[in-house]
């Protein structure tokens, strides 16, 4: 007499004529058809895209013509008072007021030299190089000259115009005139629907445009008179005007397509040893101890109804600093694109269409690219370092993984263009600031009071500057983040460093909060970032590491004058180009806010930890195997609280059972293959493949926590489904990152799930536990099989009952309704195995089959629902059924 019983419950069958089967046939064969007209049409061009780019390098200066220049760039009467003036000094370009060349050396010195002073602003007026101080532009690289390059998206309603400038950083007082001057070459009924977004590319090799550049250098490594050419500021903002209503005027029907990718092994971004960028070890190599990058490529395309593309973005964390910074006498004095200009060109003869634009992102102390190898020294003076050479490399490296990654692009999804934009008072903190606005370093730009937030222009004297940060939605799939400045990563990103790293604890005038993180709270597949977007207010840092420099700022936390470090041994260096740690957390939490208005329906954000596979406790995800998440509203990790995610096969961590199964993520919620140093949490996934939860990993506040979990436990199945991470796409390692097939109505998964479990494929040993089954689709078949889970209950009087976990233990006492399914190997033919014993009594097991279209069996009509009975335990021998 068996010691197992069982029996499946099913519905009844009856024969079936040959004139149904006929008919059956013929449906299905309908179907088919209209399923293949449903499917075979390209979608219409969802968007429209323009682009335009116009020369933003001054022209050269014409002596013979001077009259005719000069009174066009400054008036007739300016023209005829200067020359008669006997302001006859030697100038290179336009837009450079006359001057007496009293040293008689061709160029005008700031200490000498007299200018002819046209607009009043008691300064010379003329082209400096944003390289360093006292640098006068002298020559231009024809082949690389600096330019605004421009693309517009819209939604048939909506549009966004984003513009990327050859230029070390353009101030917000300029960027409002160049919105206004775009705006008002529209349509009248066109410019409340057209946003418009300027990003600087920190061009170091571009005429002058912050003022720290002029004459002279009083040991700052910054000029103490404005850099700033008014007239050229004026050229400059026409001309981005220009390229921005081009490019809406240009735009045609089409499609957008995104991808993201890290940066190829043949090209090394160099990294400035700061934290919290890197650990800040003084001596210590910054590229082996990055702790905080964005190593991501993003590229942004849009192709015509023909195809081709109309233009092709690279979004990066990087400077072009090397030729403004090359210690050659002629590079350095050359106005040039650097390894940006290459790039756009190059990519443009390899695609054969379309314009490419590089377009900065939080490129805080992630200095300039390289080839890998560089180019050898011996190909030109100060070469690799600062020489056109490596740019030219530097920059067709990065055309050719543009134009090699291009075709691999997923087309986003049809949606409406929305823009968002937050004015905000930055408190001014830096001394070394209020001093230069006061001196009018800064050119036009205006200072502020901020009563209530409201900001009322007070010259050169106020305490606060006027800035914005935008939030750019291009249909559901791509987003752009905007902020005023050079973000390090760990702003806008997140870090892994805590509380107890920060030297910045106890009483501080200054904001020292964790500010929110940016990007954790975007919704799209795609989110890039975009830095020094509409101002630039200098370094963004996180302002628990914001370090006081030789009383730059007010505020107790300080560096060690003797050793140079902060109380916790980093090392720091760009503090003093930063408005201030106010400011900063006020971009963070702004730009949050903004993103937080469309959130992420899936995202939580958990105070927690990383569990390493001996069960002790992390903020690195490195060498991770799960995440443990605090009870919402808990700082403590005690045992028994909170919830844990393991990668697949991790049961549990000693006697504590993991609650889902699920894949590392990093800070734009992609899934990854393995935690890496942008790890930021977890990731789960519905058993369709689609993304069902995202855990971002808040790790800065201190817990109360064990020292351990215990080790791991592996072997076990997943809890709910898995798939495996950095596969499938964006977001979604074994489904459909920009959303599933949608199903034809009345192709819902009762009438095309089936999963089946013979009597003879349930295996009970003293030991372990397995079954085995098959699953198909009939019918409206538009999505492949994703998916089996198996829920095993035990059954207790009162209709109560409880579930076998990973572990093979059971789980609490409970409603009988199905939970902690586990998810089988396998889909077509798929099979369970769990390692425990199973008590003596009565047992109801449950398949449930899922496809990539989000269905699965209706809940009460499962495919198979089978129940059996244990008589007894078993020491070795299986009750019933095959060896799987």
């Amino acid at each position: 007499m068996p010691v197992f019983t069982g029996k499946r419950r099913t519905a009844s069958r009856r024969p079936v004529s040959s004139r149904v089967v006929r008919g059956k046939l013929r449906l299905i064969l309908i179907v088919s058809a209209a399923m293949l007209l449903w499917a075979a049409p390209a979608r219409a061009a969802d968007f429209k895209a323009g682009v335009a780019t116009t020369d933003t390098t001054p022209a050269t200066f014409d002596p013979a013509n001077r009259m005719a220049e000069d009174t066009a760039d400054f008036g007739a009467a300016a023209a005829t008072a200067c020359q008669a003036g006997g302001f006859n000094g030697d100038r290179q370009f336009r837009f450079e007021e006359p001057y007496k060349d009293n040293n008689n050396n061709h160029v005008f010195d700031v200490r000498q030299d007299v200018p002819c002073d046209v607009n009043g602003n008691k300064r010379w007026d003329g082209i400096y190089n944003s390289g360093a101080a006292e640098h006068l532009a002298q020559h231009v690289k024809e082949d690389d000259r600096p330019r605004a390059r421009a693309f517009a998206i819209s939604d048939g309603k909506k549009t966004t115009i984003f513009v990327s400038v050859t230029a070390e950083g353009i101030f917000q007082n300029y960027t409002e005139d160049m919105r206004a001057a775009a705006l008002a070459s529209l349509p009248a009924a066109d410019r409340p629907n057209v946003s418009m977004v300027v990003s600087a590319d920190h061009n170091e090799s571009s005429p002058d445009t912050v003022g720290i550049n002029g004459g002279f250098d009083p040991g700052i490594n910054a000029s103490a008179i404005s850099g700033i050419d008014d007239y050229y500021l004026t050229y400059l903002t026409g001309q981005v005007a220009k390229a921005a209503s081009d490019a809406f005027k240009a735009m045609a029907p089409a499609n957008i397509y995104a991808r993201q990718f890290r940066v190829p092994d043949n090209i090394n971004i160099h990294l400035s040893n700061n934290w919290p960028t890197t650990e800040g070890i003084p001596g210590k190599d910054p590229n082996t101890q990055a702790t905080a990058i964005d190593p991501k490529i993003g590229l942004l395309q849009a192709r015509g109804e023909d195809g081709k593309p109309i233009f092709t973005v690279m979004s990066l964390a990087a400077h072009n600093q090397e030729i403004g910074h090359s210690k050659n006498s002629t590079t350095n004095t050359t106005l040039a694109a650097d390894w940006p200009g290459y790039f756009e060109r190059g990519l443009d003869s390899r695609l054969g269409a379309g314009t490419g634009i590089f377009m900065v992102g939080d490129n805080g102390s992630e200095e300039d690219p390289q080839t890998v190898p560089a180019v050898p020294a011996s190909a030109a003076e100060d070469c690799p370092d600062g020489c056109f050479a490596q740019a030219r490399a530097t920059g067709e490296a990065f055309a050719d993984a543009i134009a090699a990654q291009a075709p691999k692009a997923q087309r986003i999804r049809p949606g409406a263009v929305i823009a968002d934009r937050k004015e905000f008072c930055a408190p001014l903190e830096n001394n070394v600031f209020k001093a230069a606005a006061a001196g009018g370093v800064f050119g036009k730009r205006q200072t502020y009071t901020c009563p209530n937030g409201t900001p009322i222009p007070a010259g050169g004297g106020g305490d606060q500057l006027k800035s914005e940060v935008d939030v750019a939605d291009i249909g559901p799939d791509l987003q752009l983040i905007t902020n005023p400045g050079e973000a390090f990563p760990a702003l806008m990103l997140g870090s892994p460093f805590g509380i107890e790293d920060s030297p910045c604890s106890g009483p501080d005038p200054a904001d020292r909060t964790n500010p929110a993180i940016p990007t954790w709270r975007g919704h799209a597949a795609y989110r890039f970032q975009v830095g020094l977007a509409n101002d630039l207010i200098g370094y963004e840092i996180p302002a628990w590491a914001y370090i006081d420099m030789a009383g730059v700022f007010d505020t107790t936390c300080s560096l060690d004058p003797n050793t140079g470090r902060d109380t916790k041994g980093h090392q720091h260096k760009l503090e003093t180009e930063g408005v201030g740690p106010t400011a900063s957390n006020r971009v963070a939490n702004l730009s949050s806010s903004l993103l937080a208005k469309r959130p992420d329906p899936i995202a939580q954000i958990r105070l927690g930890r990383y569990v390493m596979p001996d069960g002790k406790l992390s903020r690195r995800a490195a060498g991770a195997v799960a995440v443990w998440l605090a009870d919402r509203g808990s700082t403590s990790l005690k045992p028994g609280s909170g919830s844990i995610v393991a990668l697949n096969g991790v049961g549990s961590f000693g006697s504590r059972a993991v609650e889902r199964s699920g894949v590392f993520m990093d800070y734009d919620g992609a899934d990854q293959s393995g935690p890496d140093i942008t790890t930021r949490g977890m990731l789960t996934f519905a058993c369709s493949g689609a993304p069902a939860a995202r855990y971002y990993l808040n790790l800065y506040p201190a817990l109360d926590a064990p020292a351990s979990l215990g080790a791991r436990q592996t072997g076990a199945p997943p809890v709910g489904c898995t798939f495996p991470g950095g596969g499938g796409g964006n977001t979604g390692g074994g489904g459909h990152p920009l959303g599933p097939p949608v199903p034809p109505k009345g192709c819902d998964g009762a009438n095309v799930l089936h999963s089946r479990v013979g009597r003879h494929d349930i295996r009970v040993r003293s030991r372990s536990f397995a079954v085995r089954g098959t699953a198909r689709e009939s019918g409206c078949r538009v999505a492949r099989l994703t998916a089996v889970t198996v829920a095993v209950s035990r059954r207790l009087r009162h209709h109560r009952c409880r579930f076998l976990l990973p572990t093979g233990r059971f789980g609490p006492v409970g409603s009988c309704r199905p939970r902690t399914p586990l998810s089988a190997r396998g889909t077509s033919h798929w099979r369970l195995g769990v390692r425990g014993r199973l008590p003596a009594g009565r047992y109801l097991l449950i398949s449930t089959a899922f496809d990539a279209a989000g269905r699965h069996e209706r809940a009460g009509h499962h495919g198979d629902v089978v129940t059996f009975v244990v008589h007894r335990a078993l020491r070795r021998h299986p009750q019933t059924g095959p060896r799987l």
